[in-house]
C-alpha cells in the first residue's frame, strides 16, 4: 500500500474502509480533485 511506512498507517488506512460518505460528500471531493500526470514512469 503506497504511503504505509509504519503498521498505525495501515491501521489507519484500512479503518477508512468503514467510511460511508453522503453523495454530497463524495462531490465536494471530485469537485476538489485536479488530476496530474503520474511522475517517474515514461
Amino acid at each position: 500500500m503506497i504511503g504505509v511506512t509504519r503498521p498505525r498507517h495501515l491501521a489507519d488506512a484500512l479503518s477508512a474502509c468503514e467510511l460511508e460518505l453522503s453523495a454530497d460528500d463524495r462531490a465536494a471531493l471530485e469537485r476538489a480533485y485536479v488530476p496530474h500526470r503520474v511522475a517517474g514512469f515514461e
